[in-house]
């Protein structure tokens, strides 16, 4: 699961263990297959870790064309707000 943040360089430290858990790269990505990980961070990040506000337009134009969303003349608010909605 990738999960997205609009600080680029985080770092995700853990309490208990007193470690680093996650380590965003320049773009504001991380990348993980670990699901102890995973269930910490969506506690942390919205949508399963993807924060619509920090993609692009074109990112979130391919997105919800995946989906199968209709994208012609629709604004980034609104495809960020149908994102949200589909991912609940």
């Amino acid at each position: 699961m990738i999960f997205y943040t609009n600080t680029p360089g985080l770092v995700v430290n853990s309490k208990k263990a007193n470690r680093i858990i996650a380590r965003f790269d320049k773009d504001g990505k991380f990348e993980t297959h670990n699901p102890a990980i995973i269930a910490k961070m969506r506690e942390h990040f919205r949508n399963d870790g993807i924060d619509f506000k920090s993609l692009s337009y074109w990112d979130l134009k391919k997105m919800a064309e995946k989906k199968g969303i209709e994208t012609h003349k629709i604004k980034r608010e609104a495809l960020i707000k149908v994102l949200e909605e589909g991912e609940r």
